[in-house]
């Protein structure tokens, strides 16, 4: 039956009134959750299909390729997909058991700050080779507590962080914190990545959304890892968001007239490159710490725009060389 379909007696003052809310309430749940799992197994279902109909047409050619180059190409694709079927499948598992987990899990009372210094920590002593750095960015020691799961908050965390090391340079960085207010906790995770498309800035958040950087393993990511985020972050009553921090305003990522009327752009999105854009201009090392004060984003943009003013195009080539 439909979930409307129970009387609504919400109008009695007795404890008619009050089961008639809570089956009412009870049923309308239980329906979206039955059309969630249905979504989900289209979506699964379809997901899974791609790969498959790689993998046949992969064996198939494979019974007739004449070049041993061709079945060793041919026998890489086989394993690739393979590959990715088994990353589907673990990521599919583990997204269909969240709501579980958390439903038996207890909540426990955890100090925001501490968590954030441990995740930092043990990214900073797992990373092997090149790869960007995390870095915490909280602005203040003291605890921050919080009642949340574990568990599933830290894996929150990490997708986020590995999402963001994906899209950052071998020799960037990710900064993550946490900070309060009167209402509210706020975790931050921020790379100098290339940004969002402002018409994916939700998107991200859905089952299987896969836009990676160019020059990314094709079917190395199942795109379940920021919808998993929200899910958790959702049971906590809590809301997750993705933003631009660069809005066109900043001083270090446009571009400057210069004396002979050609132009620069500066492009100095991470702190240490931005600190070798102040020493090139002159400006002083303690600008470094108030790079992402957007209050001071129009006092800096009209000094380097005298700055660069100043000399040509080809000076600040060979300035920057």
């Amino acid at each position: 039956g439909e979930a409307d379909e129970i009387p609504d007696f919400t109008r009695r003052r007795d404890e008619i009134g009050d089961l008639s809310v809570v089956l009412r309430d009870m049923t309308r749940g239980l329906f979206t959750r039955v059309d969630d799992i249905a979504n989900f197994a289209a979506d699964v279902a379809h997901e899974i299909k791609n790969p498959l109909t790689s993998l046949r047409s992969a064996s198939e050619t494979l019974r007739v390729a004449r070049s041993e180059t061709d079945r060793a190409k041919l026998i890489d694709i086989i394993a690739q997909d393979v590959a990715r079927m088994n990353r589907l499948i673990t990521d599919i598992s583990n997204a269909s058991k969240v709501d579980a987990n958390l439903a038996r899990d207890t909540a426990q009372i955890l100090d925001a700050v501490e968590i954030v210094a441990n995740i930092t920590l043990f990214y900073q002593q797992t990373k092997s080779g090149p790869g960007a750095e995390v870095v915490d960015r909280s602005p203040a020691s003291d605890p921050i507590f919080i009642r949340a799961f574990e568990t599933p908050f830290a894996q929150v965390l990490r997708n986020l962080i590995d999402n963001a090391l994906t899209f950052s340079a071998p020799d960037g960085i990710v900064e993550i914190s946490a900070m309060a207010d009167d209402q509210w906790v706020t975790f931050a995770v921020k790379d100098y990545g290339p940004g969002i498309p402002p018409d994916n800035l939700d998107t991200v958040f859905e089952r299987f959304y896969t836009q990676r950087p160019e020059g990314a393993q094709f079917g190395s990511h199942s795109g379940l890892g920021l919808a998993i985020c929200r899910q958790i972050v959702t049971a906590h009553k809590g809301r997750i968001w993705a933003d631009n921090w660069l809005d066109g305003a900043a001083p270090f990522y446009r571009c400057y007239t210069c004396a002979c009327g050609g132009f620069v752009a500066v492009g100095a999105l991470e702190p240490q490159f931005y600190a070798i854009l102040l020493e090139k201009l002159g400006l002083p090392d303690a600008y470094r710490s108030s790079q992402n004060d957007k209050d001071t984003w129009p006092d800096r943009t009209a000094e380097f725009a005298r700055i660069f003013a100043s000399q040509t195009r080809d000076d600040w080539a060979m300035c920057f060389d």
